[in-house]
């Protein structure tokens, strides 16, 4: 049962590919409009009583997008609209078929931020902002709301709720940064380049490598950033590669180097060297998390579980947690395994880039969370 004949052909295609001996049928409910007060389909209590009760489901995915595909920046009152139409939609369909389980994809509430950056305490206004939307799944995970909440790893604070674990870390993505500018590459950018950021760190080490370029604050979702760059508003961005992968942009390469094509525009992508500019902990690795009592959820993710990425991550939040910081701090860090040994490097840098202190470690995949502590340790040490 879909709202949206785009999802309907998503779906259907997926299930019919897949499972091509399962009997299903599929149901289109409305289109257009507001998907919570109600569209084409008529409001959204006529829909769930005609196109989804009724089929007594015992499965459920609920998905509300706030954008409805077009650019608006985030607006509060819209947020709570679509945030209560969210709650409603669970409250009737707990009612209608208890015992069902219920996967909630909510509308992020900083989607598509457009409000200037600010650092007091070195914090800005989008990581306050998730921060207060990681502690809302992480309640709902604790009221049985939900079974999981997956979360981009390098937004998690180090400090662990009670309650609640990290069930697993897929594959980890690509974990470099991404200089992507109009023309050349970071090395040729042009004395007084314009490059967009809205990140401490990327910042920070971008003043130590070139303290000629101006630094400017950058803010939205990757489409938005991207098409700041096209209309000329900064000579370059640095975006997480992983980022621009899980939000759909082919990468191509000419054998010299990568292109993106956005906005009828030919990107240079220039992949960084984490010896160059280093990532922060975490970057590129997505985290599973469950309610500790909830094992029959914990198992079924377990199944997508990453040795190499686990023990990674560990060493690079454990220095980062030795530090003391998070990821709106100017520490950097980058961890491989190789046959079964775990190689950690890290990065602390002064806000204006004219200091920085980098150190490295070695030690068996197993000890991976005291290896970044020890880590962490010889960093304090050296000021």
């Amino acid at each position: 049962i879909t709202d949206q004949r785009l999802y309907t052909t998503f779906t259907e295609t997926y299930v019919v590919t897949r499972f091509p001996n399962l009997p299903v049928s599929f149901v289109h409910s409305g289109w257009g409009g507001d998907r919570v007060t109600g569209g084409g389909g008529g409001p959204i209590d006529v829909r769930l009583k005609r196109d989804v009760i009724a089929y007594k489901p015992t499965v459920m995915t609920i998905m509300l997008g706030m954008n409805d595909a077009s650019y608006r920046p985030f607006d509060e009152g819209i947020f709570k609209t679509y945030a209560t139409g969210y709650e409603k939609i669970v409250a009737t369909m707990k009612s209608a078929a208890p015992g069902i389980r219920i996967t909630g994809i909510v509308p992020s509430p900083f989607d598509d931020v457009t409000r200037k950056p600010n650092f007091p305490g070195g914090y800005n206004e989008v990581l306050l902002k998730y921060g207060a939307f990681v502690r809302e799944l992480q309640e709902a995970l604790r009221r049985d709301e939900i079974d999981v909440a997956v979360h981009s790893l390098k937004d998690l604070p180090t400090d662990r709720p009670e309650g609640l674990v990290l069930a697993a870390m897929p594959p980890r993505q690509d974990p470099r940064e991404a200089v992507i500018c109009t023309a050349g590459n970071f090395a040729s950018l042009k004395q007084g380049a314009k490059l967009g950021t809205g990140s401490l760190r990327r910042t920070a080490q971008v003043r130590s490598l070139r303290p000629d370029i101006e630094c400017l604050p950058l803010m939205g979702n990757v489409d938005t950033r991207l098409r700041k760059l096209v209309e000329g508003e900064y000579d370059a961005i640095i975006l997480a590669v992983a980022g621009i992968k899980r939000a759909g942009f082919p990468l191509s390469s000419d054998g010299n180097e990568f292109i993106l094509h956005v906005h009828d525009t030919d990107l240079r992508v220039d992949m960084m060297d984490p010896e160059i500019l280093m990532p922060c902990a975490g970057q590129g690795a997505l985290a599973i998390e469950c309610a500790a009592s909830n094992h029959w959820a914990r198992e079924i993710v377990s199944v997508i579980d990453d040795a190499d990425t686990v023990t990674a991550v560990t060493a690079e939040r454990s220095l980062l947690s030795g530090l003391g910081g998070g990821c709106q701090t100017p520490v950097a860090a980058h961890a491989i395994v190789v046959d079964g040994i775990c190689h950690l490097k890290a990065l602390v840098v002064a806000p204006d880039g004219t200091k920085s202190i980098a150190d490295s470690a070695s030690g068996p995949s197993e000890d991976s969370a005291e290896l970044g502590i020890s880590l962490s340790q010889k960093l304090l040490s050296a000021g």
